[in-house]
């Protein structure tokens, strides 16, 4: 049996959604074995930009089972905005943090480590061992790839955006406020 959500995302996670889903909260159509994480996930949200959800205004995890009709606001990675007194998603942000790079954003890397920044990077890294470093070494994976992002193990990640390596650098700067 398939029930229906409305689903909004807010600010930057507008770019990974279609366009008439952009600043709007849009029905979607799910199943009730699929969670809050899924939902978003099949919008197209990679779940590491996601920092909160919240379902008929209470935060949820990303294992939350919406019901029928259930208003899901999903938001990004706050770091101007101090939002401690609610549960976040993900464990607590790197603060010190340590990058592993796909290779789609080498250049991006290359800028990072010149900045004084731990990279890791390889030319030949499989998603696999990627998405292991980015677990084992507690590192920020940036990518350009959503697949990549969309794996479970994965709980930090950065989409990068910008197609040009130094917007990619001023991004990810401002993103995580370094």
């Amino acid at each position: 049996m398939t029930g229906f959500v409305e689903v909004r995302p807010y600010a930057e996670l507008n770019a990974f959604v279609a366009a008439e889903c952009r600043g709007v909260a849009s029905r979607r159509p799910f199943r009730p074995h699929q969670t809050v994480k899924d939902v978003a996930e099949a919008m197209g949200i990679p779940h590491t930009e996601i920092d909160l959800i919240v379902v008929d205004g209470e935060p949820v995890d990303f294992g939350y089972r919406p019901r029928t009709g259930a208003r899901i606001a999903v938001y990004p990675v706050f770091e101007a905005l101090g939002i401690e007194p609610i549960e976040r998603l993900r464990p607590a942000p790197l603060r010190d943090p340590r990058f592993v790079a796909d290779v789609n954003v080498g250049k991006l890397a290359r800028y990072l480590r010149l900045l004084g920044f731990d990279v890791q990077w390889s030319p030949t890294a499989a998603d696999e061992t990627l998405a292991r470093v980015s677990t084992d070494d507690q590192r920020i994976l940036l990518t350009r790839d959503r697949g990549l992002l969309a794996r479970k193990v994965i709980t930090h990640g950065l989409f990068v955006h910008a197609v040009d390596p130094v917007e990619q650098v001023v991004e990810v700067v401002r993103r995580l406020d370094l």
